[in-house]
C-alpha cells in the first residue's frame, strides 16, 4: 500500500513539473511581448481624447505645459493650438504622464514640461516658447530647483 501511494505521488509530480515547465515557457514569450507594447506606448507619444470617438496623438517632446481650467484641461503644444480635453489634472498626470519623467506638477492646475525651462527668475519659472512665468509655490522652490538641476 505505502509503494503505491509513493508511486502515485512521484507519477503526479512528475506531470505537475512538466505542467509548470510548459505554463513558465509559453508564459515568457507573452512576457515579452507585454513589455514591447509597454515600450511601445511609452515612445510613441500621448494620445488624448478630443471627442467622443476622435483620438489624437502628441508628441512628447512638443507638449509645453498643461493649464487646468474647472473639469478641462488645455495642453499647450508647440506651434500649434492648444488641444481641450475633458479631465482633472491629478487624474490626468497619474494616467498619462507619470511615466514620462519630464512632467512636474508644479500646482493645483500647472503641469510642466521640465525641458522646456529655460529661466528662474525670483519666483517664477519660464518656458521656452512662453512669454510670462509660472509661479513657483514656497512649498514647492527647493524641490523645483533639484528638478531641473539647480542646487540650493
Amino acid at each position: 500500500m505505502l509503494t503505491y501511494k509513493l508511486h502515485f505521488f512521484f507519477h503526479y509530480s512528475k506531470k505537475f513539473c512538466d505542467c509548470s515547465i510548459w505554463i513558465f515557457s509559453n508564459v515568457s514569450p507573452l512576457i515579452s511581448l507585454i513589455k514591447q507594447s509597454l515600450d511601445f506606448s511609452a515612445n510613441n507619444g500621448l494620445w488624448i481624447s478630443l471627442k467622443r470617438g476622435v483620438y489624437k496623438n502628441i508628441d512628447i517632446e512638443d507638449v509645453i505645459y498643461i493649464k487646468a481650467a474647472d473639469h478641462y484641461l488645455k495642453i499647450y503644444v508647440k506651434d500649434k493650438e492648444p488641444f481641450i480635453i475633458k479631465s482633472s489634472l491629478n487624474e490626468f498626470y497619474k494616467n498619462s504622464l507619470l511615466q514620462y519623467k519630464i512632467f512636474y506638477l508644479l500646482g493645483r492646475s500647472c503641469i510642466i514640461n521640465l525641458k522646456k525651462v529655460y529661466k528662474v527668475e525670483n519666483n517664477h519659472l519660464f518656458l521656452k516658447e512662453i512669454k510670462e512665468g509660472f509661479p513657483i509655490p514656497r512649498n514647492k522652490k527647493s524641490e523645483i530647483l533639484k528638478v531641473i538641476g539647480i542646487k540650493s
